[in-house]
């Protein structure tokens, strides 16, 4: 029986603005590696310790990916990221879906491999419904690497039956599919969510 719902951040609870993907973020350093070398990359760089603000997460994203960034270039990066947050919006229908969970008794956590700057001014888009929240730069671990969900495991004291995980990277359900976790690949819609929870009979 689920307990435990818990939510990747980022293109699953919430939404950016187009014009501040990854993929622009990426254009705007011009590195050139594929789109999942520089996601890879840019998490491993900047999601795994906490930085005082998007400057220094961007000086650590150019020394990974052995980048002669200047002091404008680095403004520039920073000023990205900092725009992006503040064009980030709750997917429509979570509005209702989130209090109806709690009604319904689950507890709700979320699971993101985020940098601290950019998270903590999101979380107050989400953070009224949520019990726990699991960031990769509070605790050095990312997703897809099964350490985390151990380490989540652990965290909650549950059986992996009893969690369902909601991610919008199939690479990042194949492990805790793997683990004994319930699994919903979100593409985008609200509605599908609702529809995959009235099957299940969780809502």
């Amino acid at each position: 029986m689920v307990k435990w719902i818990i939510f990747d951040v980022f293109s699953t609870l919430v939404e950016k603005d187009k014009g501040y993907t990854t993929s622009e973020f990426q254009r705007l350093i011009g590195v050139k590696v594929t789109k999942e070398q520089f996601l890879r990359g840019f998490e491993e760089a900047a999601c795994t310790r906490n930085f005082k603000n998007n400057k220094e997460a961007a000086r650590a994203i150019c020394d990974y990916f052995h980048l002669s960034c200047n002091e404008q270039k680095l403004k520039e990066m920073s000023a990205f990221r900092d725009q992006g947050v503040l064009k980030t919006k709750l997917y429509s229908g979570y509005s209702k879906l989130l209090p109806l969970l709690k009604k319904k008794g689950f507890k709700l956590g979320v699971l993101s491999n985020t940098t601290h700057s950019e998270i903590k001014p999101v979380e107050k888009l989400y953070s009224k419904y949520f019990d726990n929240f699991f960031y990769s730069s509070d605790i050095g671990l990312l997703k897809p690497f099964i350490e985390i969900y151990e380490y989540v495991l652990e965290k909650l004291n549950v059986k992996p039956e009893e969690i369902l995980f909601i991610d919008d990277k199939e690479a990042n359900l194949v492990i805790p599919r793997q683990l004994g976790w319930k699994t919903f690949y979100f593409k985008g819609k609200v509605t599908e969510l609702n529809a995959f929870l009235k099957k299940e009979k969780l809502i």
